[in-house]
């Protein structure tokens, strides 16, 4: 089977905010609001039909410029399929969940949680290789953001499925425990993957904080790819 997209301007890769080392992110870009709207409709979409798609990332969201704001669908479908089939640990290991680097389970709200991560990324307060670098690093970072995380540790986990990804999940974590990030995020980002709302509650729960504004933000994306 093959599937024929239109022409997209780009993926969510192109816009991504830029900070440099421990700037503290802005407020949330004028396309955040579309953004969450439209990719987790998606992914509600798909789990409706038992689908899991796998590999959800800024590199497989992508996105159009449309008179009334840019609109965001979900794009390469190779790793998705039906949630009987099960799981094994198949993605991108900065932005898979928990229990599937630990335990090689993947479901509906292990997709989720890597939208969880892609939207710290859209919203400024992580990036992927940062799950890669050393812990100072990361202890300097939670200092500038919060003034505390001086005694931050990475959770090592004996006997992971991935054990390279632990890194990130704890630093991604630490994000919501020093309050650096909205609690709300919680519902996207919980460890527990019983605790994590599905697509269509997100949606709702984000909703209120990240309500839409009907400014500009198709005009926004533009200007962030003439830079």
């Amino acid at each position: 089977m093959q599937l024929f997209f239109p022409i997209y301007d780009g993926s969510v890769v192109d816009i991504l905010p830029r900070n440099v080392g421990y700037e503290h992110p802005r407020r949330p870009e004028p396309w955040i609001p579309a953004f969450i709207r439209d990719t987790l409709a998606g992914l509600g979409y798909m789990h409706q039909h038992d689908f899991v798609h796998h590999d959800i990332k800024p590199d497989n969201i992508l996105y159009k410029n449309a008179p009334g704001g840019p609109v965001f669908v979900l794009a390469d479908f190779g790793l998705a399929m039906t949630e009987a089939l099960g799981g094994g640990a198949f993605g991108t290991i900065p932005y898979l969940a928990p229990e599937s680097t630990r335990h090689g389970v993947f479901s509906r709200e292990s997709d989720v949680y890597s939208f969880g991560v892609t939207l710290l990324e859209a919203l400024g307060f992580f990036h992927q290789q940062e799950a890669w670098y050393e812990v100072e690093f990361w202890r300097q970072k939670l200092l500038a953001y919060s003034g505390c995380g001086e005694n931050y540790q990475d959770t090592v986990l004996m006997g992971a499925a991935e054990p390279r990804a632990q890194p990130g999940h704890a630093r991604v974590q630490s994000l919501l425990d020093y309050g650096i990030v909205p609690q709300s995020l919680c519902c996207v980002l919980d460890e527990n993957p019983t605790s994590r709302s599905s697509a269509w509650a997100a949606a709702i729960a984000l909703k209120g904080e990240y309500p839409e504004d009907e400014s500009g933000s198709s005009s926004r994306i533009t200007t962030c790819l003439q830079q």
